[in-house]
C-alpha cells in the first residue's frame, strides 16, 4: 500500500469543481477537464452542493464509460452548504501541488490550458498565480459577446480597483491559498464574492502572471452568483464587493 503522503505529492493540479444545479452544463465542464494534454498527474474534485436537478445522473452517465473517470472524484453533500462552505469543502479535499478552478456551468477549451500554466509556474517560483484570457457566452441570447474578458494587472493596486482576473483560467499554488484561508477564513463568511479577495491578496504576497491566450468560456447566465437582473440585489451584491 502506498504513503498518502506520497500519493498526494504525486497529483500536480487539483481541478476543484463546485456546481449547484448545472444539470445541463456539467457534461461540458468536466469534459473540458478530461480533454487537458498534461506531461504530469492531474485529479478533478467535483463538489454537489446537493442539487435539486438531475446533476447527479449526467454526472454520472457522463463518467460511466470514459477512459479518465479514474481522474474524477464525485461527491453530492447530503445537505446544501452553500457556495463558501462548499468551496472550502473541495479545497480542503485537493491533493495537488497547484489548484485550478472551474464551476459547473463553465468549461475550458484548450487542451494545453494546463500544462502551459504550469510549466510557467514551475519555471518561475516568484509567481503565486497565472490566468488567460477566457470567451463570454450568454446563455439567454445562446450568442459569445465579440470581446473577452481578462487582461494583464499593470500593477499590485490594479487588482484592488477592478478584478481583472476570470476565475475559470486560474492556476495558483496550494501552498499560498492554504495561507489564504487560514488568514482569512471567519472574514469570507460575510463575503458575497468568492474569488475577488484572493485575487487582491495574491496580488500584494506573490506575483501574477497573464497569458493572452483565450483558455475557457465563462457562461453568463441571468441569476448567477455574481449576475443579478434585479436592481436591489444587484448594488448589494456590489456595495458587499467594495466592502
Amino acid at each position: 500500500m502506498k504513503d498518502k503522503k506520497k500519493v498526494d505529492n504525486e497529483i500536480t493540479v487539483s481541478v476543484i469543481m463546485i456546481t449547484y444545479g448545472h444539470a445541463q452544463f456539467i457534461k461540458e465542464a468536466i469534459s473540458g477537464v478530461l480533454i487537458q494534454e498534461c506531461n504530469f498527474p492531474i485529479e478533478l474534485i467535483i463538489a454537489d452542493d446537493n442539487s435539486p436537478d438531475n446533476t447527479e445522473e449526467e454526472v454520472m452517465e457522463f463518467l460511466k464509460d470514459h477512459p479518465k473517470k479514474h481522474l474524477v472524484k464525485y461527491t453530492k453533500h447530503k445537505e446544501n452548504k452553500g457556495m463558501h462552505e462548499n468551496f472550502q469543502w473541495v479545497t480542503d479535499e485537493s491533493r495537488g501541488k497547484y489548484i485550478a478552478q472551474c464551476e459547473g456551468d463553465d468549461y475550458w477549451i484548450d487542451p494545453y490550458k494546463l500544462q502551459k500554466q504550469v510549466d510557467f509556474l514551475e519555471q518561475n517560483p516568484e509567481y503565486g498565480l497565472v490566468y488567460t484570457k477566457t470567451k463570454v457566452f450568454e446563455q439567454r441570447n445562446k450568442t459569445f459577446w465579440q470581446e473577452t474578458r481578462g487582461r494583464e494587472i499593470s500593477n499590485k493596486h490594479t487588482v484592488l480597483f477592478q478584478n481583472p482576473i476570470t476565475s475559470l483560467t486560474t492556476v495558483y499554488r496550494a501552498d499560498l491559498n492554504r495561507l489564504y484561508l487560514k488568514e482569512n477564513g471567519e472574514k469570507r463568511s460575510n463575503w458575497m464574492m468568492g474569488d475577488y479577495p484572493k485575487w487582491i491578496w495574491f496580488s500584494y504576497n506573490s506575483k501574477i502572471h497573464f497569458m493572452k491566450d483565450v483558455t475557457a468560456v465563462y457562461r453568463l447566465l441571468e441569476n448567477s452568483a455574481s449576475n443579478f437582473e434585479e436592481a436591489k440585489t444587484k448594488m448589494a451584491f456590489k456595495k458587499n464587493t467594495i466592502e
